[in-house]
């Protein structure tokens, strides 16, 4: 999947985008529910972004994956599932 996003991806444009402000200290202004998930077999980069966006964002539920890397949804699909339909059927119907 990431080789087929590699080989057929441009070149050009592929820059980082800076956001000013920097969208990390705009977390607190999220006005929805944010699901984060993390794998933690994942760099500590990526642990980093997740517990500072659980922290600074006022509606975030974390779950994490002891057993899962980047993609705890293809490792562990059922579990993956599961969480997520929870955490949707939680939120306020409209």
């Amino acid at each position: 999947m990431s080789l087929a996003n590699y080989t057929t991806a441009p070149a050009e444009g592929l820059e980082p985008q800076r956001f000013d402000p920097p969208a990390g200290g705009r977390l607190g202004d999220l006005r929805m529910p944010v699901l984060a998930v993390l794998g933690e077999l994942d760099p500590a980069e990526t642990a980093y972004s997740a517990e500072v966006l659980a922290e600074r964002a006022p509606d975030v539920r974390l779950i994490r994956y002891p057993d899962a890397a980047h993609l705890p949804s293809m490792e562990h699909p059922e579990r993956f599932t599961r969480d997520l339909r929870a955490f949707l059927d939680g939120l306020p119907r409209w």
